[in-house]
């Protein structure tokens, strides 16, 4: 086995996540939206779990509950998300859209499922499952190495 630096998959993985980030992050602002890639996955995991918790929102996206809190915070400033406390357990707090998380979330959309396209252009749907196979195993193997540590 190569065990060259330019051969870790780790640093490929890393690098691709980086571009593809920064990647959309331009083309939404291009578009006129002011979320980033993150928040906009954000939006579209809360729109798709309305009351969903903070701790569970961190759970979903492999975050800490601290940055995900922060993330709803700027996310709340800009009157796209809203807390509402739990009927049940006042100290408990689901995440919501607000109108204009919905809206804005509905604008950019379309041009998502076109930049969607444009990434997996040139790709077999065979190519394109086995890529995320392939991450998902990755994941699965250091979810097992840090439950050892």
């Amino acid at each position: 086995m190569d065990t060259k630096q330019d051969d870790f998959i780790g640093k490929w993985l890393a690098h691709a996540h980086l571009k593809l980030f920064n990647l959309i992050t331009k083309i939404l602002h291009k578009e006129g939206s002011d979320l980033t890639f993150e928040q906009f996955i954000l939006l579209k995991i809360i729109h798709a779990n309305e009351g969903i918790s903070q701790q569970e929102l961190a759970s979903s996206m492999n975050k800490d509950k601290t940055s995900i809190t922060r993330a709803i915070s700027v996310l709340e400033d800009h009157h796209k998300v809203v807390r509402i406390s739990s009927k049940d357990d006042k100290r408990k707090k689901g995440l919501y859209l607000t109108k204009e998380g919905k809206a804005h979330l509905a604008m950019i959309m379309p041009r998502f499922v076109e930049i969607r396209a444009e990434l997996e252009k040139g790709f077999s749907q065979e190519e394109l499952d086995t890529t995320i196979n392939t991450i998902k195993k990755i994941i699965e193997q250091t979810n097992r190495m840090e439950e050892k540590l």
